[in-house]
């Protein structure tokens, strides 16, 4: 005869509770989805310029001494070497006297710049051309030389004797 002892229904019962924990337990538990990360990268390209090179001009004098010029025998122009990434504005502004005995601010006197190249033409004498954007035909950017030259005149006087000096300024400015 089959002998049927109480705890071994306990133990069936304990096993069938514990197994189906074991299920419940299994099939409660999340596992994580893939994660994605997507990082950004960016940056901002900004136009620059660099000025290459500058060779200094000299003021040559007319025959009655009542003017100076780079463009007369004598004189030179300046020349300004400019490289840009991007397209560039190039401006001038007037002469400023560093030397000499004669100054140039009377009511007549010029004093007066201009900066020329084939995109530009640019002079202080005329309130129109000061600046102006230059782009190269191609995306590369712009380079170029720019012919710099100063005149300054006396209306009725004589220029005194002396050492003269005058700097013009050029602003080349990436856009």
């Amino acid at each position: 005869m089959y002998s049927h002892n109480m705890h071994d229904g306990y133990r069936y019962k304990i096993y069938h509770l514990l197994l189906g924990s074991i299920f419940i337990l299994i099939s409660s538990t999340t596992f994580p989805e893939s994660a994605k990360a997507e990082p950004t990268l960016g940056t901002d390209v900004t136009s620059s310029c660099v000025v290459e090179k500058v060779r200094n001009g000299k003021l040559g004098v007319t025959n009655d001494s009542k003017a100076l010029s780079s463009t007369i025998s004598g004189g030179i122009s300046g020349i300004v070497t400019i490289d840009c990434t991007g397209s560039v504005v190039v401006a001038i502004v007037q002469p400023v006297q560093n030397s000499g005995t004669t100054t140039f601010t009377d009511s007549g006197d010029i004093l007066s710049a201009t900066a020329k190249n084939a995109e530009l033409d640019l002079d202080t004498a005329n309130p129109g051309k000061l600046s102006k954007t230059l782009t190269d035909s191609e995306e590369d950017g712009y380079f170029g030389e720019v012919k710099v030259d100063m005149e300054a005149r006396k209306n009725s006087v004589v220029i005194s004797p002396g050492t003269y000096n005058f700097t013009v300024t050029l602003t080349v400015t990436p856009q």
